[in-house]
């Protein structure tokens, strides 16, 4: 059950979320960010329940949050079947356009990590369910933690990763909000 501090902190950023129209690049980014700061209140929640339910002896740290502790909390069939069904396209989009894109980096001296991004399409690719669920998981927080922690300027082709993301990231936190209100 969601608790009214969590209700309410969603109502605002909903709000917020709802007065940012266009699709403009300065608003596909402060769309992401209302979405992401949605997103990490819901995850923080699904993770705290997991503990409290004896399912984790920890929560562990933002990315264990917001990517492995989500897929315990929905089940990686659940998110995979509302992906299928709601953003099929949106996955095609990010297999077409993520070889243009660096998107995880080392933290300590930010060096793009390749190998990284090369698994994470590959894994988008491979027809895996629990693969494909985990590399969106993972694109979602990384892309996050380039904006928080300046590793990406603005520029105009980013719109096309993150639109994709934030229709994305919508269905997560729409699906999020349902199973936490149980």
């Amino acid at each position: 059950m969601l608790s009214n501090e969590t209700k309410n902190y969603i109502e605002t950023w909903s709000k917020d979320l709802n007065n940012v129209s266009g699709n403009s690049l300065e608003k596909v980014f402060t769309k992401f960010g209302h979405l992401y700061k949605i997103y990490g209140r819901l995850n923080n929640d699904a993770s705290i329940l997991l503990v409290k339910n004896g399912i984790l002896k920890k929560k562990g740290g933002d990315k264990n949050s917001a990517t492995e502790n989500v897929i315990r909390f929905l089940t990686a069939g659940l998110i995979y079947n509302t992906f299928k069904n709601n953003n099929k396209s949106d996955i095609q989009a990010l297999i077409n356009i993520l070889p243009r894109f660096r998107i995880k980096f080392t933290i300590e001296d930010q060096v793009w990590e390749q190998g990284v991004d090369e698994q994470l399409l590959n894994d988008l690719k491979s027809g895996s369910k629990e693969a494909l669920v985990l590399s969106i998981l993972q694109i979602i927080y990384y892309v996050r933690c380039n904006m928080e922690h300046s590793r990406k300027h603005k520029v105009p082709n980013q719109i096309l990763l993150l639109r994709p993301l934030n229709n994305i990231l919508k269905t997560l936190n729409d699906l999020l909000l349902i199973e936490l209100s149980k």
